[in-house]
């Protein structure tokens, strides 16, 4: 039975699953969590061999598989009945989010741990969207690694409150993203764009075929509406809404 944490946990995974991306995942738990068959999926050996060690030492009867890439994975997967998947962020050619998007299509029925390298709190909300059910970085000591992959197991997916607190980030950054759209010109947001892109005020007014005066406003009620004093502040901002 769900504990009430869990619970609440779960809850707030749903809304990101069904209310936010409209993609469910399958949250069942595995039958037979003692000896499940993983593929560790990473393009660097150094890493593979890490997770293939840690989960032989933690999972004794388990059985590892390993891939280099995506295509490699996905004949994998067509190969055999495998339980979990465990794949890098930076997976080549594209990345781990595309990859597991197209394991899900092979088989819908498997369970995905997408893991990183490098901190994104992007990267965990995007990871569940693509359709993982647990996430982690690969500096996390190795008993929370192992609690992760256990909790998926046991559970179906593995929602730790670092998970829902990115979640909610990212929810603030999108209303506040949206907040801040919404309150802009068409002919401010224009003009944002090309700041973005690092052109002067003159510049800008000849490529839109506009005033100088008429730019310079615009930029100041971008700032305003931004919250900026300068524009290295406005770039920044605009990094953090993922504008850049």
């Amino acid at each position: 039975m769900l504990t009430t944490m869990w619970q609440t946990k779960f809850a707030a995974i749903q809304k990101l699953f069904y209310i936010r991306f409209n993609k469910p995942v399958n949250c069942l738990p595995l039958m037979n969590p003692v000896s499940p068959a993983f593929v560790i999926a990473d393009a660097h050996d150094i890493y593979r061999c890490g997770l293939l060690n840690m989960l032989k030492e933690h999972f004794t009867n388990c059985i590892v598989a390993q891939a280099a890439d995506t295509e490699n994975l996905l004949n994998a997967v067509r190969q055999q009945q495998y339980d979990v998947i465990m794949i890098d962020a930076g997976l080549p050619p594209l990345n781990g989010l595309e990859a597991a998007r197209s394991v899900i299509q092979l088989n819908a029925d498997c369970r995905i741990i997408l893991y990183a390298k490098a901190h994104s709190e992007e990267l965990a909300v995007e990871a569940f969207a693509a359709g993982a059910n647990a996430f982690f970085y690969t500096d996390e000591p190795q008993l929370r690694i192992i609690f992760k992959v256990s909790e998926m197991l046991r559970n179906g997916c593995c929602i730790t409150e670092d998970i829902i607190k990115a979640y909610r980030a990212a929810q603030q950054r999108i209303t506040l993203q949206q907040d801040t759209t919404k309150t802009m010109t068409a002919c401010e947001k224009e003009v944002l764009q090309y700041i973005i892109k690092g052109l002067k005020n003159r510049e800008i007014a000849e490529t839109l075929h506009r005033s100088i005066k008429t730019v310079i406003n615009h930029r100041h009620n971008i700032m305003v509406k931004a919250g900026c004093h300068n524009t290295a502040q406005l770039l920044a901002y605009c990094r953090a809404m993922g504008w850049v």
